[in-house]
């Protein structure tokens, strides 16, 4: 028989415990981590302004939806999501066609233009804590798309030769302000925000969802275009 002895930290305990993790004990990193059974691979970005998971890699289940993964401030919290399945991952979507980002691809990573090689295992990325960390994949045959963490915003722009949708699934709170006006879309929190700033011609729709995390619903942000779609995601 086991001896169980039953532990329960104090509140000081788990609040010193908590403050050790990496993305609230430095506020810059680009810290990436490789499986080395399955050619997939997560990097972590923190700058002072947000904290972001990029996955990318082979398809090994259905369910799996890579590219933005997270969003997060040390300001307002999450602010973005992506989902399994076919709920409101985020990623791009040709015409009568699946998100790209819901099947495998393998991206060209560079931190300061120079590229980054993959490697199995946990490392920071050469270069991170200061340099644009960019990511940039193919769209199927039709186009290509890149995401780079600058040091105050994330940009995504998008190439694509056919009339596309951009899906950003955003989380809200209970007494959070969702705003459309020209060229951009602005989430309210508290006495922050983040803001969604758009290339000319984009058509912006809001679908509600019955997505629910905790405290979070999730509203799926569409982006209608055709050619060319930029867009930055900034915090004030």
């Amino acid at each position: 028989r086991l001896d169980r002895h039953a532990w329960r930290p104090t509140q000081p305990e788990r609040d010193a415990s908590i403050a050790e993790l990496p993305y609230l004990a430095r506020d810059r990193f680009a810290h990436q981590r490789a499986d080395d059974r399955n050619p997939m691979h997560s990097t972590f970005v923190r700058r002072p302004d947000y904290y972001v998971a990029f996955n990318a890699g082979a398809k090994v289940a259905a369910m799996q939806r890579y590219g933005l993964g997270l969003l997060w401030s040390p300001q307002i919290g999450s602010v973005l999501q992506t989902q399994s399945r076919g709920a409101a991952p985020w990623g791009t979507q040709p015409a009568g066609g699946d998100v790209y980002e819901a099947g495998a691809f393998h991206p060209t990573v560079t931190v300061g233009g120079e590229t980054a090689e993959i490697k199995p295992g946990a490392r920071d990325l050469p270069g991170g804590e200061t340099e644009a960390v960019v990511f940039e994949y193919p769209l199927g045959e039709a186009g290509r798309k890149s995401v780079t963490f600058a040091d105050d915003h994330v940009a995504v722009e998008v190439a694509h030769a056919e009339p596309f949708t951009e899906h950003l699934p955003l989380l809200l709170r209970q007494g959070d302000e969702l705003t459309v006006d020209e060229g951009l879309v602005r989430v309210r929190r508290g006495e922050g925000a983040v803001v969604v700033a758009l290339s000319a011609g984009v058509e912006v729709a809001i679908d509600e969802t019955d997505v629910r995390h905790g405290p979070f619903r999730l509203v799926r942000l569409r982006l209608e275009s055709a050619g060319n779609l930029e867009y930055r995601l900034s915090f004030e």
